[in-house]
């Protein structure tokens, strides 16, 4: 099994304002933006953000304030917080009303992300705070006279955002044009018009203008380990463990780390962001992670860091015997006592580094989207256990909360299965509540948060029973997204 890297996303520049008076700035000064613009260079636009702000409210008189301004705007663009953006680079604009202003070069920079920034925040910003996103079950859909009234009824209630999946998630779909590429399933089908896949219906090309006109964005959601209208046998799928015949065999998971598979959701991806989308929700498989699967491009990329005569089915059968890590469990989950630490070691270097890798994958993907669309946003959905059991979300699912919203992206999350997962002696919704204020904690910025809520059905009475709850009312109130899921869970 052999591969090239993984892509690594190229990280956004931000232009370097004139040289301010170094006779007037300390050297503490100098050191603390040099490490703020660091961590921008390498696309940790959160950590950028927390040094930028603590720059400025250290020191209130440097010179290189405007540098600092326009970075923290640049920082905020790019994590998706359009309003503290456009405070910021207005901040920086009315340096120019002042000695010694700003170099020409810059003032046309910062016209130009405000006059940007402004037409993009002329209808409703996806993922402002307080947002509120319906995912949308095409077969719900009334008869299209009818539509236009049907979403009104939700705009009513605050309804900001429609959710569609990219494709149907199950059997029997019809091929609606003949110039798919290589691998495309003729069974399955998308639901937007692309040379990568069957066209299954064009929902984007009916709902977008109708949603536009009413002023709601449109998000796209897509699992990017099961995708039913791709050929599992092209060789781009993750390795499990076979209890029968003891080796690796090919699962039905494709795996992100697969460089075919990355050239595959790019091109797909990029018809979607050219219909001027305003979101992806993307997600992983239930049990994708590295206790259940390998990337055999992943472990090519990762085998300088394993020993010459290591088996790679040893990678799974290590993970296969962690126990769960327990609720609230402060330490690793340890592996069965006959493991030999240095497997076991290996195994946790490998988690970490699979987490990072498909990360890095999302930010690539991301900065190629927005070549096409320069205010899409990706919103990774992860599983409860990423707050709630964080060793057991990484290597049941290859998920890091922090790491995710450390790399600047957003994320969407559901309740816990249990209130048992946390500690509180309301029997209805406290535990909740706890989460909520939990997540906040954690995070640290509400407007970089979707909360999934399930609802009986995608109409207006659902959601109106929903919205008036008090987890819902106090998500919106502390600045959170929601995005309301009809369940059981979708299998179309």
């Amino acid at each position: 099994m052999t591969g090239c890297p993984a892509q690594r996303p190229t990280p956004a520049t931000a232009p370097v304002p004139s040289p301010v008076s170094r006779t007037a700035q300390t050297e503490a000064e100098v050191r603390a933006l040099a490490e703020a613009r660091s961590h921008f260079d390498a696309g940790r636009y959160g950590v950028a953000v927390r040094l930028l702000r603590h720059f400025l409210e250290l020191h209130t008189h440097s010179p290189a304030i405007p540098e600092a301004r326009w970075l923290l705007g640049r920082s905020y663009e790019e994590l998706g917080e359009w309003h503290a953006a456009l405070t910021q680079y207005r901040l920086v604009a009315a340096e120019a009303t002042r000695p010694p202003g700003l170099s020409p070069a810059m003032n046309t920079q910062v016209r130009d992300r405000l006059s940007l920034l402004t037409r993009r925040l002329g209808r409703a910003a996806p993922g402002t705070a307080g947002s509120i996103a319906v995912w949308v079950d095409p077969s719900a859909l009334p008869e299209p006279a009818l539509r236009a009234q049907w979403l009104t009824t939700f705009i009513a209630e605050g309804v900001t955002t429609l959710v569609f999946d990219v494709g149907p998630l199950g059997p029997g779909d019809v091929p609606g044009n003949n110039h798919e590429r290589p691998g495309a399933q003729s069974t399955h089908g998308v639901y937007f018009r692309t040379t990568w896949a069957s066209l299954k219906r064009d929902l984007f090309g009916e709902m977008l203008p109708l949603a536009r006109d009413l002023g709601l964005t449109v998000f796209a959601s897509m699992d990017i380990t099961t995708i039913p209208w791709l050929d599992p046998t092209l060789g781009w799928t993750t390795y499990v463990y076979d209890d029968h015949t003891r080796q690796l065999v090919p699962s039905t998971a494709f795996d992100p780390l697969h460089p075919a598979i990355q050239e595959y959701l790019t091109g797909l991806l990029t018809d979607l962001a050219r219909l001027q989308i305003d979101g992806l929700f993307l997600r992983v498989g239930e049990r994708t992670g590295p206790r259940y699967h390998v990337s055999g491009r992943g472990l090519d990329q990762f085998g300088s860091q394993l020993p010459a005569n290591l088996d790679p089915k040893t990678i799974l059968i290590v993970g296969r015997s962690l126990p769960p890590s327990g609720s609230g469990s402060p330490s690793a989950p340890q592996p069965a006592p006959a493991t030999p630490p240095d497997q076991a070691a290996i195994f946790w270097r490998w988690a970490g580094w699979q987490a990072r890798e498909r990360l890095a994958m999302l930010l690539a993907l991301r900065a190629s989207l927005r070549r096409y669309q320069s205010g899409l946003q990706v919103v990774v959905a992860l599983h409860d256990t990423a707050v709630t059991k964080p060793l057991d979300a990484l290597i049941d699912h290859g998920e890091d909360l922090l790491e995710t919203t450390t790399r600047g992206l957003p994320v969407a999350l559901p309740f816990p299965s249990s209130r048992t997962l946390l500690a509180s002696a309301d029997p209805d919704e406290g535990w909740r509540l706890e989460y909520l204020s939990r997540l906040v904690n954690v995070i640290g910025s509400p407007e970089r948060i979707w909360i999934i809520v399930p609802v009986a059905a995608p109409d207006r009475a659902s959601v109106v029973r929903e919205l008036h709850t008090s987890v819902v009312e106090f998500a919106r109130t502390r600045g959170l997204n929601v995005l309301f899921v009809p369940q059981p869970p979708r299998g179309r």
